[in-house]
């Protein structure tokens, strides 16, 4: 189980910071060059390739589509961290994105019969350990950071990916699928990671909007530490078995609305309920009941078209001069997605007790 959830948790850092390289490098190097809409249709082609997963499942199998694309995710993420040369980050960073975004969806899909998505305990931790990461590194992403510390990071990262990898494809796998609910909440991912990434975990936007200043230092690490604290209360809500879907929408809308009201103080303790939301969410999401199925096209059809949201989303909000509605909507769809998903019997431990469905 160990094995699992750290192929799982590396795996996941790994594509976000795949993400975060390509985003950044796209615009960095084509911003003036190409027009937004043509930005935004490469941006839609990478993320899009996601849903060639179902071929790369069906041809190669579970074992060796996971194996196949995980390899892949670990190599472009280490030549991106060594290169740094702008046309191969992004080249790089664009085959990360369409590896990692199969391999997700192929890993969640294909699992020992009976057993939970590793997703469910590997994405709020993965959420959880890039927000320390950031925070510890002055915002800076760990892949960005200097090589000579950047580089040992990521081989090691890498080798405990390959160590977990070993574990979880030594046991017999099979194609899982948690019917056309468990397909919405999968589909809600993509707007997750958007909605974290904009307001929830990013510590320079609670900053912005509870008025204690923008200037990249002091007041983003307050922010980063509010949306800590929310993060931590988040992961108390799962270990305490306590109701989690209704305790992840109504942070979630209270937070969010909140947040973007820009009220002194009080939209800066909004970020940390936001955040503490988005972590309950997150594990919610990727956690329904699964039965045995032919192949991983509903899983790979609802994470891919939560991949296009999140491109939709990111390219209205930015190319539209932080443009709120379209951040309103993916946050909304996340609402809805918690709590229309099927109860989950994912266990949360607590004391003399073995294990409680959400609720």
């Amino acid at each position: 189980m160990f094995g699992g959830a750290a192929f799982a948790i590396v795996g996941v850092l790994f594509l976000l910071s795949a993400i975060h390289v390509f985003t950044a490098t796209l615009y960095q190097s084509l911003f003036g060059t190409l027009p937004n809409t043509s930005l935004a249709g490469i941006a839609f082609v990478v993320f899009a390739a996601s849903l060639l997963a179902v071929l790369t499942g069906t041809r190669l199998g579970p074992r060796r589509a996971i194996a196949s694309t995980a390899t892949v995710l670990a190599l472009c993420t280490l030549g991106f961290t060594a290169i740094r040369q702008e046309w191969i980050d992004l080249v790089l960073a664009a085959a990360a994105i369409v590896a990692g975004t199969q391999w997700l969806a192929l890993l969640h899909a294909a699992r020992p019969a009976g057993r939970p998505s590793p997703f469910a305990i590997a994405l709020p931790a993965a959420l959880a350990i890039d927000l320390a990461l950031r925070a510890v590194a002055a915002t800076v992403p760990v892949v960005a950071a200097p090589p000579p510390l950047a580089i040992p990071l990521v081989i090691v990262a890498a080798l405990l990916f390959l160590a977990g990898g070993i574990a979880v494809l030594g046991e017999p796998l099979t194609w899982s699928t948690s019917g056309p609910r468990g397909a919405l909440g999968l589909l809600a991912v993509g707007p997750l990671l958007l909605s974290a990434e904009t307001g929830a975990t990013n510590g320079a936007q609670l900053a912005l909007a509870g008025g204690i200043g923008l200037d990249g230092g002091p007041s983003t690490q307050i922010g980063l530490l509010v949306a800590g604290i929310g993060i931590a209360a988040g992961a108390f809500v799962l270990a305490r078995g306590l109701p989690a879907r209704p305790a992840a929408a109504a942070a979630i809308t209270a937070g969010a609305a909140l947040l973007w009201l820009h009220v002194p103080i009080l939209s800066l303790a909004a970020g940390g309920a936001f955040a503490a939301g988005v972590l309950i969410a997150a594990a919610i999401l990727v956690s329904a009941p699964q039965k045995e199925a032919a192949s991983p096209w509903l899983a790979v059809l609802g994470l891919g078209v939560g991949w296009v949201l999140f491109v939709a989303g990111t390219f209205v909000h930015y190319a539209y001069f932080a443009n709120l509605e379209a951040l309103w909507l993916m946050t909304a769809a996340v609402v809805v997605a918690v709590l229309l998903i099927p109860p989950s019997p994912l266990p949360r431990r607590r004391p003399g007790q073995r294990s409680q469905a959400h609720r």
